[in-house]
């Protein structure tokens, strides 16, 4: 707990406001601290700052083709725009003209993304997929054809318990996405974490 008070043995002295106030806190034995303003206040910016985390943005990354794939993205969905990107641009570099890192939106929602700089191959796995609730079965469908396009169906487009219509894919990238068409539905895009023992996992996803 914390509380600003004054402090006794200035109380009887003209001040001005702030030079007596204190910081008291008690700790887990109950005991009591004070600490002068200035400390006061930045204990309490520094706690503001552990307990506060600013935005979490999924982050996509590539082997050299994160400029592609956003360019892609883009010309799939309304509301979507690439806000700002970075390049490497060290003459000779390997990378040179690769992303450094970009941020740009699809619907509305915002994305990261960047070229791989660790020189492997990365790849990405169903387990974490980027999920389109359609509001018609024509957006969905062109969704569908233009994602497989050039990638991989893992689920055909089928009716299930949840869902009118559904679908998974990996695109060209090796991004995977679900698609689907619920009851009532609104244009959305989101991220998707699936678990799953290996026991349960469709053999379609496992390559």
């Amino acid at each position: 707990k914390f509380c600003i008070l004054p402090r006794p043995e200035l109380l009887k002295k003209q001040f001005r406001p702030c030079a007596f106030l204190s910081l008291r806190s008690s700790d887990a034995r109950g005991e009591v601290n004070r600490k002068p303003l200035g400390k006061a206040i930045g204990e309490l910016l520094r706690l503001k700052a552990t307990y506060m985390t600013k935005k979490i943005t999924p982050l996509l990354i590539f082997n050299g083709q994160a400029e592609e794939a956003m360019q892609f993205y883009i010309s799939l969905f309304q509301n979507s725009e690439i806000k700002q990107i970075i390049k490497y641009n060290s003459e000779g570099c390997e990378k040179e003209g690769k992303v450094m890192r970009a941020l740009f939106t699809m619907n509305g929602r915002e994305y990261m993304s960047s070229d791989s700089n660790e020189g492997g191959h990365f790849t990405s796995t169903p387990a974490l997929s980027l999920f389109a609730d359609c509001n018609s079965e024509e957006e969905l469908d062109r969704l569908f054809d233009r994602l497989s396009d050039g990638g991989k169906v893992l689920v055909p487009l089928h009716k299930d318990d949840f869902s009118k219509k559904f679908g998974c894919i990996r695109d060209k990238f090796g991004v995977s996405w679900q698609l689907n068409l619920r009851y009532e539905s609104k244009d959305t895009v989101e991220g998707n974490v699936c678990f799953a023992n290996n026991k349960e996992v469709r053999p379609d996803y496992r390559d």
